[in-house]
């Protein structure tokens, strides 16, 4: 998670409790709060979608640095990190 998007979430969070204690001091109505909250949800999909899309660009470079680095000569006359590839990564289960 980016710093950025600590910072965001941290921002929704506090604005969020903010609407609350406003609400419940009776300085927003019921309407109002649940069109802010509405579209505070909305941004959080936003970032969730946005930490899936990392995450899942990670996990693609994750892959392609393990076959990349198992697929290497080095690796692959070495018995002993062979061995080790295979503990960790049983046959056919590396990705």
């Amino acid at each position: 998670m980016t710093i950025d998007t600590n910072s965001q979430i941290k921002t929704r969070r506090e604005y969020v409790q903010l609407l609350l204690s406003n609400f419940g001091s009776g300085q927003i109505d019921e309407a109002k709060l649940i069109s802010e909250l509405t579209e505070e949800f909305d941004k959080l999909y936003g970032i969730i979608g946005s930490l899936d899309s990392e995450l899942s660009q990670l996990k693609d470079r994750y892959n392609f640095l393990i076959n990349l680095v198992i697929s290497m000569p080095e690796v692959q006359n070495n018995p002993l990190l062979t061995a080790k590839i295979q503990e960790f990564y049983p046959e056919n289960s590396h990705p």
